[in-house]
């Protein structure tokens, strides 16, 4: 598998725009700001392990899913 940052802010800002989600309320979910989310989507910071399994909890989806190039998204969208 391969997996990359890139791949990962992709998939959750994809999974964001199909659930008309702002980064505020992604920011309430994973309990950081809404800057912090903004800085992570534009590749600035690294989303950390946590935030990834309550991503792929709320997006129902694997983290391999959110994480992988080589992985069909299904991720409910």
């Amino acid at each position: 598998m391969i997996y990359t940052e890139k791949v990962l802010t992709e998939r959750v800002a994809e999974a964001m725009r199909e659930r008309n989600m702002t980064q505020g309320q992604l920011a309430e979910i994973l309990g950081i700001s809404q800057q912090h989310v903004s800085n992570r989507l534009l590749g600035r910071n690294r989303f950390t392990i946590a935030e990834l399994a309550a991503m792929s909890n709320h997006f129902n989806c694997t983290p391999g899913e959110l994480l992988a190039a080589d992985v069909l998204f299904t991720g409910g969208l």
